[in-house]
Order: C-alpha cells, then sequence, then structure tokens
C-alpha cells in the first residue's frame, strides 16, 4: 500500500472539512427547503384553480337545471289551469277554446300547437291550424305510443310528459297531456305539443356562452344535445348531472369543454417565480461561501503575520540586536557584529564613515541626513525606519531606535542608534493590508449584493402572499383548501421575515446606517414596546413585568432602540415555559450608563453555545424546535448597539433562564416635568 504523504493528508482533511462544513448544508437544506415550498404551493394553487372550476360547474349545472325546470313547470302548470276552467264550465264552446289556446301557445315559448283529442282519441281541435293540418284528425288510437300516452293521462290525476316522438308536423317532440272529466264522464285530452330545439334554445345560447356541452334525456333516452363531449380526463371528471323529475326521469348533464379547463399561464408563472426565488437564494449563499472563504484567507494571512512577529520577537531575544553608535557629524563610531552579519561589511571598512554614504539608497540619504540632524538638535529620543543595503546590493528594511549621548556639559556627543531588521515583517505587513483590501471588498460587494437581492425577492413573495390573502377571502372555500392557503400564508410570512431581516443585517454590514441621536424617555419606549408584543405573550401564557428608574432617559436612536427592546422582548416570550415571566427594567449605573435588561424564566442557555450566540444564522440548536427564526435578530441588535456606541451581553443559568443587558452612555435621571414629550413614532422595526 502506498503510503499519504503530510500534504496529501492535509488536502484531503480540508476536503472533508468542507463536504461536512455546516454552511454547506445550511444552504443545500434551505434551497431544497424552499423548492419544496414552490412544488408544494403550486400544486395547492392548481388544486384551487380546479376547485373553483368545479364549483362554477356545479353553480351553472344547477342554474340551468333548475332555469329548465322551471320553463317546463310553467308549461304543466298553464296547461292545467286551461284543463280546469275547461272541467268547471262543463266543456267549452270552440270558439273560447280557441282564444285560450292561442294565448296559452303565444303566451308560452317553444310550443308548436295546443290540441284537443276526444274520447275516441282523434284530434278534434288544434291551434294553430296554420303549420299543423297534417294533425287535424289523426287518430291516436292507431299509434300505440300516444295511446299509451293517453292512457296513462287518464290514469293520473295530472298533466304527464312524454316523449320524444316523432311529430307528424316533422321533427322529434315532446308531449303534455291532461285528461279532461266533466262530471264524472271523460271528456277527452287536451295535449300541448312542442319540439324541443325551441323550447331548450335560450338554454343553449347560455351554454355557448359558458364554453360548455348540454345534454338533456327523458327517461334515458336523449333528447337534446349540444357540444362534443368531453374528450379529456379533466373535463371528464368535471362534467356534471341535474335531475329535473324523479317521475319523469328528466335529466340535464353539463360538461365543460377541452379549452374551458385549461388553467391558464397564472400558475406556470407561479411555479416559474418560486424557481426564479430558488434560484436567488442558491445563488445568494454562494456568495456567502465565498465571503467566507475570503475571511479563512485572511485568518490565514493573520496567522502568518503572527509566525513572523513570532520570529522576529525570538531572533531579538536570541541575538544581538544591530547596535551603531555614531559622532554628532554622524560618523560610524561603533559597528557591532550583527551588523556586520546583516551587511557584509566589516567593522574596519565603515569606521569614520557615514552609513547613508556607504549602506543607504541614494534615494533616501536626504531624507536620513535630516532626521539625523534633527535628532541631533534636539537631542532627544527618536524612531524612525529607514532602508539598509547590503555590501551585495541586497536591501534590508530596518527599525531604529535612537538616543542622543551628551557629555556633562550636555553637549551631544553621541548617537546611538538599536535597529532590528523588520524586512520581513513589513513584506508580511503589506500582504496583511493587501489581503483586508481584498476581504473588505468582498464584503461590500456581499453586502450590496444581499441587499438587491431581498428587495427583489420581496416583490414577488409580496405577489405570492397577495394572491393566497385572495383566495383566503373566498367564503365558498373548501376548509381543506382554506388549510392549505393558511400554510401558504404562514410560510410565506416566514420567508418574507427571513428576508427582511438579511436586508437588515446587509445594511448594517455595508454601513449605510447612522444612528439619529435623541433624547428618549426609556419607560415610555418599554411600554411601547410591551404593547406591541402583548398579543404574542399572551398566545404562549407569558406574564410580562416592567420596572427600574421612570425618569431614566438616554441619547439613543429611537428606532434603533425600539427595534433592540421588541427584539429581546420576542426572544424571551418565545424561548419561555408556560406560566413564564418576563421582566425588563432599566436603571442608571454609577458612571452616567443606563443598563437595560430583559430576564425570563425559561430553559437560558448553555454554556458552550452562549460564544455563538451572536453569530449569523446560528440559532443554537433550535432549528429542530416550533420556534420560528433566521437566527439573524441577535446579530442585527449587536450591530445596532455598536453603531450607537454601545455593548450587549448575556448571563444565563441553565433551566432557570437568562439575562440580556443593554448598556449605553449619556444616560440621566429627569424630573416628570423635564422628560421628553412621548413620542409617536412608526412601529415598524425594518431598517
Amino acid at each position: 500500500m502506498t503510503p499519504i504523504s503530510l500534504d496529501a493528508a492535509a488536502a484531503l482533511r480540508q476536503k472533508v472539512r468542507g463536504i461536512t462544513s455546516p454552511r454547506r448544508w445550511i444552504a443545500v437544506v434551505v434551497v431544497l427547503g424552499q423548492l419544496a415550498l414552490t412544488l408544494l404551493l403550486w400544486n395547492g394553487l392548481e388544486l384551487l384553480i380546479e376547485e373553483r372550476q368545479s364549483r362554477l360547474l356545479d353553480a351553472e349545472t344547477a342554474g340551468l337545471g333548475q332555469r329548465f325546470g322551471e320553463s317546463l313547470q310553467q308549461r304543466i302548470t298553464a296547461l292545467e289551469r286551461m284543463a280546469k276552467r275547461w272541467e268547471t264550465a262543463g266543456g267549452t264552446p270552440h270558439a273560447q277554446w280557441e282564444q285560450d289556446a292561442a294565448n296559452y301557445v303565444v303566451d308560452l315559448q317553444g310550443f308548436l300547437a295546443l290540441q284537443w283529442v276526444d274520447t275516441r282519441g282523434r284530434v278534434q281541435w288544434i291551434v294553430p291550424e296554420r303549420g299543423n293540418e297534417a294533425a287535424i284528425g289523426l287518430d291516436n288510437s292507431r299509434d300505440a305510443i300516444r295511446y299509451r300516452m293517453l292512457q296513462r293521462a287518464r290514469a293520473s290525476a295530472a298533466p304527464i310528459v312524454t316523449g320524444p316522438i316523432d311529430l307528424v308536423q316533422g321533427g322529434r317532440g315532446l308531449l303534455i297531456t291532461r285528461a279532461l272529466t266533466v262530471g264524472r264522464q271523460a271528456d277527452g285530452y287536451l295535449v300541448a305539443v312542442f319540439r324541443v330545439d325551441e323550447l331548450l334554445e335560450p338554454l343553449s345560447r347560455e351554454i355557448d356562452s359558458l364554453s360548455f356541452g348540454l345534454e338533456v334525456t327523458l327517461g334515458g333516452e336523449s333528447v337534446f344535445r349540444r357540444g362534443v363531449p368531453p374528450q379529456s380526463s379533466l373535463a371528464q371528471r368535471q362534467a356534471r348531472e341535474f335531475v329535473i323529475d324523479d317521475d319523469a326521469r328528466w335529466q340535464v348533464r353539463i360538461w365543460p369543454n377541452d379549452t374551458a379547463v385549461q388553467r391558464g399561464p397564472f400558475s406556470d408563472l407561479f411555479l416559474a417565480s418560486g424557481v426564479a426565488i430558488t434560484l436567488l437564494v442558491a445563488v445568494a449563499f454562494w456568495f456567502w461561501g465565498r465571503n467566507a472563504h475570503a475571511a479563512s484567507k485572511l485568518k490565514e494571512a493573520n496567522l502568518a503575520l503572527r509566525t513572523e512577529r513570532n520570529f522576529i520577537t525570538g531572533l531579538i531575544d536570541n541575538a544581538n540586536a544591530l547596535s551603531i553608535v555614531f559622532d554628532p557629524v554622524g560618523n560610524i563610531v561603533r559597528f557591532n557584529r550583527a551588523c556586520e552579519e546583516l551587511t557584509g561589511y566589516s567593522a574596519e571598512e565603515v569606521l569614520g564613515k557615514r552609513l547613508w554614504d556607504i549602506a543607504a539608497p541614494q534615494a533616501d540619504v536626504p531624507r536620513t541626513v535630516e532626521s539625523f540632524s534633527r535628532l541631533v538638535a534636539r537631542g532627544h529620543y527618536g524612531r524612525f525606519e529607514g532602508s539598509l543595503v547590503a555590501k551585495d546590493g541586497r536591501a534590508y528594511e530596518i527599525a531604529w531606535s535612537n538616543s542622543v549621548l551628551t557629555d556633562p556639559d550636555g553637549r551631544p556627543k553621541y548617537v546611538m542608534s538599536v535597529g532590528m531588521d523588520v524586512t520581513e515583517r513589513k513584506r508580511a505587513a503589506d500582504a496583511l493590508v493587501a489581503a483586508k483590501e481584498d476581504a473588505d471588498r468582498a464584503n461590500r460587494a456581499k453586502s450590496e449584493f444581499l441587499s438587491s437581492m431581498s428587495h427583489e425577492l420581496r416583490t414577488p413573495m409580496n405577489a405570492v402572499l397577495g394572491f393566497a390573502q385572495l383566495i383566503a377571502m373566498d367564503p365558498q372555500l373548501a376548509p381543506t383548501h382554506r388549510e392549505s392557503v393558511d400554510h401558504i400564508l404562514k410560510a410565506g410570512d416566514l420567508l418574507l421575515h427571513l428576508i427582511n431581516d438579511i436586508l437588515n443585517l446587509s445594511k448594517i454590514e455595508s454601513g449605510r446606517i447612522e444612528p439619529e441621536l435623541e433624547t428618549i424617555a426609556c419607560s415610555d419606549l418599554i411600554d411601547d414596546c410591551i404593547g406591541m408584543v402583548s398579543p404574542l405573550a399572551q398566545r404562549n401564557e407569558v406574564t410580562i413585568e416592567s420596572g427600574g428608574d421612570h425618569e431614566l432617559v438616554v441619547e439613543a436612536d429611537h428606532q434603533f432602540l425600539k427595534q433592540i427592546v421588541l427584539n429581546l422582548l420576542s426572544n424571551a416570550i418565545k424561548y419561555n415555559r408556560p406560566g413564564g415571566l418576563v421582566r425588563v427594567h432599566g436603571t442608571l449605573g454609577s458612571n452616567g450608563n443606563m443598563r437595560l435588561m430583559v430576564s425570563d424564566t425559561g430553559q437560558g442557555i448553555a454554556p458552550e453555545h452562549q460564544a455563538h450566540l451572536f453569530e449569523p444564522f446560528n440559532r443554537l440548536g433550535a432549528r429542530n424546535g416550533s420556534i420560528e427564526g433566521s437566527g439573524i435578530g441577535l446579530v442585527v441588535c449587536k450591530r445596532l448597539i455598536e453603531a450607537m456606541g454601545g455593548e450587549i451581553h448575556v448571563v444565563s443559568d441553565p433551566g432557570h433562564g437568562s439575562t440580556f443587558t443593554v448598556t449605553l452612555s449619556k444616560a440621566r435621571n429627569v424630573g416628570p416635568s423635564t422628560r421628553p414629550p412621548r413620542r409617536r413614532r412608526p412601529t415598524s422595526t425594518t431598517l
């Protein structure tokens, strides 16, 4: 087996750490979760659209069936009234019959003729006669269908509907027949004849306008059909049947045309928007990863600089420093061995000569001479750095510590310079500056991108929530679908809060916020914040108490401080226990600082987690719990407090609760008459 080198093993460990990095898992979980949410919302929207179409079809089916039934019943009722007048009058003269029949035919659309058939089954009278000549004298007893119709009418006490049959006038039609009785004797029949097409013409026009198909059956036999039966499975599933009369076995079947069940581009547009949002989130995490990589490089550069500093310190501690002694005019009097080893010049070669004449770059000579003359003239200690050129032409950067030694009369006698080779350190410092500039540029690019990306995400997300709210306003929404809409709204609100938190953090990191200091009454601000979180406390069965100095005021940004207190209060409520207590109070310290403390009686924070409390997106093991959040709130609070010149720290006792303390300077106690007026500012906590 071939052994693995140390470098290869280190590279392998680096790759394994990259694969198992929590950032990568967070990115994968968030992107997959966003994609799953998009597919879930899209499927729910598809179901809602299909449900709305089904409700529309049910309503139209019931309405059309009802109108057809009412239309048919109107004609039956009119024929019944005419028969009652006949029977009450003991028969009707032919002239009166013609007048009543003419009114009946004219008033009710769709009728072809109205007949009086005698007891033998012959048509004796008919109105109108024109167009119905073939029916005059028709012997119904010779036709089995018509004869059974008369028998059924005689056996029934009410009008009966029969058909469809072939009319002697041509075409298919239906008959409404009513047996007449004068005294106790049969006196023939009233028969109303109408064509199906004309009777159903109003329904046909309405069906065409709705892009529906229609079929009317009587006793299982098709009487009228408009449109082509559905071909697609969706249209077939949405076909509806409506029973008009169980006794007569009238049924109406309505189906949507294949084009009517097409859902349109909205659901596809929604799906495309969701996928686009998922891609934007993935790109955001990619930029986040790149920024983390740049931060890692900066850390490595810092480590290299610390290593170099340790090396230089060890060199100074274990070897002689560069030491040169000059006379007042700059001639070298002493040149130690460390200088010899560094420059390659021996002491004999440089004694009596000026250092800048033999070992200084020509460009630095004027500045070096001026610095030396000023040092001698002032007669005090001084430091400066300069280049030192060795005999072989190599240049060294030397940090010099200079002191003037005087004679008993106070006149300068020697200038002693102790130098240290800082060439490598200077190179490392230059590399660190370059690495820091690269990291700053990457961080600014990340912040600008997050800010722009958050704005772009909020626009489609608000559109999604808006459409979901419109759907939720539908009073006929089924309970199961209303639950789906509630899930849409809840998930959308959570995602919108996450986008707003990222936008807040990016604005802070990009340096686009500056506090506007003003005098704030702490008790008023605390009361406002408690009022805003009271509904959340009631839902979580948590009690809130406030106390402290009621006349305490502080110089701070009102919106920043309010956002900080709201965040701390909401966290104390969410991470509390049922029946727990949250206490908030502000006090004035002896050094003039305000200490605002928010305490809870929850489970507390483990000591190993407290060090990571203010890291972005770190929820300290709460990812699998039921408490919603992004892990950015405390980071934003810390940055806002630092922007106002304050600080925040936490003290937690696991199992008994936590206390967050915000410290701000420029606080004082004032009397009631000198308190600043209570501010009525917007309650939004978005930066």
